[in-house]
């Protein structure tokens, strides 16, 4: 039969009435194709084939029939446009295969008739999920007009001007609010209980609480529309709704008729929990209704799809397990029946426990072969990601630069053409993968990061086409080359990102134990294909194992980096090493395999070559399981510390065998792998191939074989320099590079130890006075590519810092030697004015003590450390580029090291300030990596910018509440440029997310503004905890464990105490505003005082929106909810220390009442207090008007007689 992709049908949505109709359908199409493509034994017919087929012919009529009438009764023209193709098409497709099914009856044999039927049943599925994905679109769109009508209504109310305005625009608001409290209950029973379900009730409850503020601030506005306070107080509250109302519509239609089939994590994984939890204690009440087949379904549907795109022996595998899985669900769903019908059979039950309890082993059989299907795809697809372009790029470049195709012609892209199907064909597998990826992970964290990347890259595949294009159009054009080269390391890095990604859906003692038995299984198929001399089937198994090999060497790497204990660490890194020099030396075998498959020597010694490698990776099994046993890990202890663990440990006795047959093949593979590079193809913008010889290493070698000792001399004084260049750079970076970067950097010594051998034969070779010259030949390749590596490796560390350096490189390379110390050292001025304001900054903490920052000197210092080697490393490169000498290729490989070198200490530098800036409070760290990787929402945006206006209203309050010698002046200048640099950060992150790929410069004057606003930003939070302490010390006792990482047990404890303390603080400020709203209104002279009761008004809504916010962050753990948090702490702070301030400052408030508020504001007391202190506070404020009055009079006998000092002294102290 032709295949065809079950992917292309998707898969099934969160919404439970779509699967009801969908999941049996899908369930019998797999079971159609289970009896049509499998002719092996598994079944030989399909039961009752025309029957079946009618019975489905007849419920595509009714579907159809029942979308065309809901299209009917529809106001929605699209919907209506749309349903009536696609009923037609449905109740044609079951027509057909009705026919088909016919046909086969007749002709059983006919492979044609199988393929008819195969196919009309695929397009009755399809067509049945179009029809399920119009009528859920057609909802979405109820949603998003119904969410629209909230909005303008929620327009309308922010501008009614009067009472009777007011009412009316409520009236409309409640309406239309009611609408779409209705569509999203709805949806909340269709989505049932996953993680969407909970944040949109979550979502819905918030928008609710956001009436009563709306009401409150719009009631406040119309009374005091004058003032600043009630202004801040209404446009809070309007902007709450608003951004409630746009989170609510997003996850009520978030992707509702979208292409790719899990973008929600875990679909898969929730099948397979819930399945095992229905057969692990067997009722017949469960088992025989729908939910049990529908988990079933769903489960043989989504291992089908996988089955589509696997390799046939991982398909039949999968297929079969299905196969079992449908013949078990029928006879428990009959057994259930039998037992609902029949209770108290006891052999009833023990019949239908047996079942459960052998449908529970091959569910979990199943679920082990689609982790092993996965893990497989993710090998094909991920491990080799970046070959498909990198080649691409390569070819690309090269047609380029010989300027064979006149511009604008076509004549480039078409050459290209096969290349480029040929990598978008692997892309789009790629992307595949991550969807079923995606089915399996239950780490939200994880899979959030996964569907970023997938996205990410995605984008990168937009935008590949028009820089082809470009290119073909002006083949001479240097940016387009640039950016084709910038896309290829961009591309190649976000591969490794998601390949970590996908390693963190699995523990390594499955991975490990999935990717031992595939390397068993090509190992055996191997020794078949040697056995039987088929060389291309030895060479296609011998590629998948040691592929195997090499991916457990890069995640047991990623997973010993992350270990606490260094014993294990260390242990577990030899293994890994010897597993790696494994791979090296079976690839050698091999190579010499076809030339002599008739010798037995060399079947010996690949059998040993793989048994080796085999035990290498049990051995690292071991360890693993055994990490806490010394008597696995004691023998590693003495081997860890040596820099050549290769040569330092004692092999199984299998490779001292393998030496002699070896060393001549890994010779042979080195100088295959390493040409010297050619003149004629040193296109600068050219990708580097890993194999290509370092310019100094090939200077060296041709000074050695013309025996010319003054050119060796210079040229190993070359090759000095370099190596410790490259070392130098790798020790710096190494901090700050993640776990791909960090095994390549760290393998540095290897360099210092080669460097000096290296010198020293070709030193002798030059004398004549070396008897293997090949051994030099052998240690200088195995050097240029240890430091070509490590500099691919550091360019991909620094960043966009590297395509500056290159850029200045360019610049150097050109003769403009001013325009590159320009660049340089503009670059160096800006890093010097944060460097000083830190420790400006750093200056101001330690001599406040300051608790939010604790050691910052220490980390300040760091700063400045980081400072001096980038000053030093700039030095070195002007000096280099200054006496640069253009033709020189070793030279210019030296200058080209220095640039890398610099852009490196650049990097580090930045990571330093990075640190030292600590929390981030502006959500700007969330925007720099959403810049760089082009992910930048407007909700993004918005947040950035209500961030930074919350945090400027808060310096302006604290101002206003400060005494003079606590830093008003700095607090208002701090907060202007605050202001000012906010504004140019956010027009330079539009700058760079409308170009295409950005230049490095707009990259580096964006993050040298983001850095120099944090800096700011530090230093204005500094003044605000001085002046603010008190109130700090309030919110951060109620809110302040949301904010911290907690283990599940603390955070439910904390959870507890949290709420009684929000409750508590609710009720305060609550409590604050009705006691001085009475004080008020009982005193006509305090009316002029009227918008403090907006500022008490204000700070009821955000104390709402803190407790929600906190509430949000213990319940979902919200993505960026602690940055929202964290900067309506401050705001939060300052509010109430303001209200508290200017209530001192009013005559006519009595002590003891400002003392009660005092004390409310400071989270003391409860319920019964409270209302104590409000009778207590009404009294006073009876108390107060009687002893103003008092006052008055005496004032006035005052004037008239001075006897009436008493009586004026006696109605003071009443007031006092």
């Amino acid at each position: 039969m032709e295949p065809f992709s079950l992917y292309d049908l998707g898969f099934l949505t969160e919404n439970k009435a779509i699967q009801r109709i969908l999941c049996p359908m899908a369930a019998q199409l797999c079971h159609l194709i289970l009896a049509l493509e499998w002719e092996d034994g598994i079944c030989q017919d399909f039961p009752n084939l025309g029957e079946n087929a009618e019975k489905l012919a007849k419920a595509t009529e009714e579907l159809a029939s029942v979308a065309r009438r809901l299209a009917e009764e529809s106001s929605d023209e699209v919907f209506k446009e749309e349903t009536y193709p696609a009923a037609e098409s449905l109740v044609l497709a079951g027509r057909c295969m009705l026919l088909a099914a016919h046909k086969l009856q007749v002709q059983p044999e006919n492979p044609s008739h199988r393929e008819e039927l195969a196919v009309s049943a695929k397009r009755v599925l399809t067509e049945t999920v179009k029809i399920l994905q119009m009528e859920d679109a057609a909802g979405a769109r109820r949603i998003i007009q119904a969410a629209s009508w909230l909005l303008e209504c929620l327009s309308v109310l922010q501008d009614a001007g009067d009472m009777p305005g007011l009412l009316a625009a409520f009236r409309a608001f409640s309406e239309a609010l009611l609408l779409l409290s209705n569509l999203t209950a709805k949806r909340l029973e269709e989505l049932g209980d996953c993680p969407r379900q909970r944040r949109l009730a979550q979502t819905l409850q918030l928008l609710q609480k956001c009436v009563p503020l709306l009401h409150a601030a719009k009631h406040s506005d119309l009374k005091h529309s004058w003032d600043q306070q009630v202004n801040l107080s209404k446009g809070y509250a309007f902007q709450l709704t608003e951004r409630t109302i746009k989170e609510l519509t997003s996850l009520l239609i978030n992707n509702t008729g979208s292409e790719q089939p899990w973008e929600r994590n875990g679909t898969f994984s929730q099948h397979v929990s819930r399945l095992l939890d229905l057969l692990s204690c067997p009722d017949p009440v469960h088992l025989s209704n729908s939910e049990f087949s529908a988990h079933v379904e769903a489960f043989i549907f989504y291992c089908m799809l996988l089955a589509d795109s696997s390799r046939p022996d991982l398909k039949l595998d999968l297929v079969k397990h299905c196969w079992v899985l449908l013949q078990l669900r029928k006879s428990i769903c009959s057994h259930a029946s039998q037992q609902e019908g029949w209770p108290g059979q006891s052999w009833g039950e023990s019949s239908l426990e047996e079942e459960c309890h052998t449908m529970r082993k091959e569910v979990e059989t199943l679920n082990q072969a689609v982790l092993t299907a996965t893990l497989c795809q993710i090998l094909d697809t991920f491990l080799e990601g970046k070959e498909p372009l990198r080649q691409l790029v390569e070819d690309a470049l090269s047609l380029a630069g010989t300027g064979c195709f006149p511009a604008g012609q076509g004549g480039l892209l078409k050459k290209l053409q096969p290349l480029t199907a040929t990598f978008f064909t692997h892309a789009q597998q790629m992307l595949r993968v991550a969807d079923f990826v995606l089915a399996r992970c239950t780490k939200t964290q994880t899979a959030r990061e996964i569907r970023e990347w997938v996205e990410y890259l995605k984008t990168l595949l937009a935008s590949l086409p028009p820089l082809l294009t470009e290119m073909s159009r002006n083949t001479a054009q240097t940016s387009a080359a640039e950016q084709l080269q910038s896309l290829y390391h961009v591309w190649a890095g976000t591969i490794e990102s998601l390949l970590r990604c996908f390693e963190e859906t699995v523990s390594m003692h499955e991975f490990l134990k999935l990717s031992i038995q595939e390397m068993a299984k090509h190992r055996e198929w191997c020794e078949k294909a040697l056995e039987s001399q088929d060389s291309e089937r030895l060479s296609w198994h011998t590629t998948h194992l040691t592929s195997w090999a090499r991916w457990v060497v890069e995640a047991t790497t990623r997973y010993g980096d992350r270990a606490t204990d260094p014993i294990f660490r260390n242990g577990l890194l030899v293994w890994v090493e010897q597993l790696a020099n494994s791979i090296l030396e079976l690839k050698a075998v091999t190579a010499l395999c076809p030339e002599r498959f008739s010798c037995l020597q060399t079947r010996d010694v690949f059998s040993k070559a793989a048994s080796c490698l085999m035990d290498t990776a049990h051995h690292i099994q071991d360890v693993l399981d055994g990490s806490n046993h010394p008597d696995i890990l004691s023998p590693l202890r003495a081997q860890v510390r040596r820099t050549d663990v290769a040569k330092g440990l004692e092999f199984s006795p299998s490779r001292a065998g393998l030496k002699t047959i070896t060393d001549e093949a890994v010779l042979q593979e080195d100088i295959l792998h390493c040409p010297s590079s050619q003149p004629g193809n040193l296109h600068p913008d050219t990708v580097p191939r890993k194999g290509d010889t370092h310019p100094v290493i090939t200077a060296l070698l041709a000074a050695t074989r013309a025996h010319d000792i003054a050119a060796v001399n210079t040229a190993c004084s070359a090759l000095l320099e370099l190596s410790n260049s490259c070392i130098d750079a790798a020790k710096e970076a190494l901090p700050v590079a993640e776990s791909p970067q960090m095994e390549t950097l760290g393998q540095y010594q290897k360099i210092v130890l080669l460097t000096p051998c290296v010198i020293s034969l070709a030193r002798e070779t030059s004398r004549r006075q070396l008897h293997r010259p090949n051994r030099l030949l052998q240690m200088a390749l195995t050097l240029s590519k240890r430091i070509c590596e490590t500099k691919e490796c550091l360019a991909a560390v620094a960043g966009s810092w590297y395509s500056l350096s290159q850029q200045v490189f360019g610049f150097i390379l050109s003769a403009d030697f001013l325009r590159g110390k320009q660049a340089l050292e503009e670059t160096l001025m800006g890093l010097a004015g944060a460097v000083q304001l830190a420790g400006d900054i750093a200056s101001v903490a330690c001599s406040k003590e300051n608790p939010i920052f604790p050691n910052v000197w220490e980390s300040f210092q760091q700063v400045q450390a980081k400072f001096s080697r980038a000053q030093m490393n700039t030095k070195a490169l002007l000096e280099k580029a200054a006496s640069f000498n253009g033709s020189c290729r070793v030279g210019k490989a030296s200058l080209e090291l220095h640039c890398v070198q610099w852009a490196v200490s650049m990097h580090v530098l930045l990571g330093a300030v990075d640190r030292f800036i600590g929390r981030d409070v502006l959500f700007l760290q969330e925007l720099r990596s959403a810049v760089k990787n082009k992910l930048c929402s407007p909700s993004l945006l918005a947040a950035v910018s209500e961030n930074s206006l919350r945090l400027q209203e808060a310096a302006r309050l604290s101002y206003l509440s400060c005494p003079q010698d606590h830093g008003g002046s700095e607090i208002l200048a701090l907060r202007e440029e605050i202001k000012v640099l906010m504004e140019a950060l956010l027009d330079a992150s539009n700058t760079v997310l409308v170009s295409p790929l950005s230049t490095a410069s707009l990259y580096i004057r964006f993050e040298l503004l983001q850095r120099d606003l944090a800096l700011r930003a530090k230093a204005l939070l500094l003044h605000l905890e001085k002046v603010n302490t008190e109130h700090l010390r309030v919110i951060r006792d109620v809110v302040g464990p949301a904010l911290s990482p907690l283990s599940q047990e603390e955070r439910e404890r904390s959870k507890q105490a949290f709420e009684k303390k929000a409750s508590r603080l609710m009720a305060n400020v609550q409590w604050v505003k009705t006691t001085l709203q009475d004080v008020l209104e009982a005193n006509a002279q305090l009316q002029s005082q009227a918008n403090l009761l907006s500022v008490a008004d204000h700070l009821l809504i955000l104390t709402s929106d803190a407790v929600g916010s906190a509430s949000q962050l213990f319940q979902s753990h919200w993505d960026k909810g602690h940055l929202h948090l964290d900067s309506i702490v401050w705001y939060w702070s300052a509010k109430a220390h303001y209200l508290v301030t200017q209530l001192r400052a009013i005559q006519g408030i009595s002590g003891h009442t400002l003392q009660l508020i005092r004390q409310c504001l400071q989270n003391v007391g409860d319920q019964c207090s409270l209302r104590q202190h409000n009778s207590t506070a009404k009294l006073f404020a009876a108390q107060e008007l009687d002893a103003l009055s008092h006052t008055k009079s005496a004032e006035t006998c005052l004037s008239r007689s001075r006897r009436g000092s008493g009586a004026v002294r006696e109605a003071r102290e009443m007031v006092q």
